[in-house]
């Protein structure tokens, strides 16, 4: 989980910029599931900040069930 925070301010790096100049293209687009994601964010306006920590708890349940199930 990558947060581009500070969503609030006029001169913020967006999503999609933080992907490109940090190469994340194809991590973020693997094939059956991605382990990461940029989430934009304002802390100061509690944007982003559930959305991104949910994200993250979803895909620790996922990798728990998907090893689970190999045993």
């Amino acid at each position: 989980m990558i947060f581009a925070n500070k969503q609030d301010l006029p001169s913020a790096i967006k999503k999609d910029e933080v992907i490109e100049m940090m190469g994340l293209s194809d991590f973020i687009n693997m094939k059956p599931i991605s382990y990461v994601r940029v989430q934009e964010a304002s802390a100061v306006q509690d944007i982003g900040l559930y959305e991104g920590f949910s994200w993250v708890v979803d895909k620790i349940v996922e990798l728990n069930k998907r090893k689970a199930s190999q045993l």
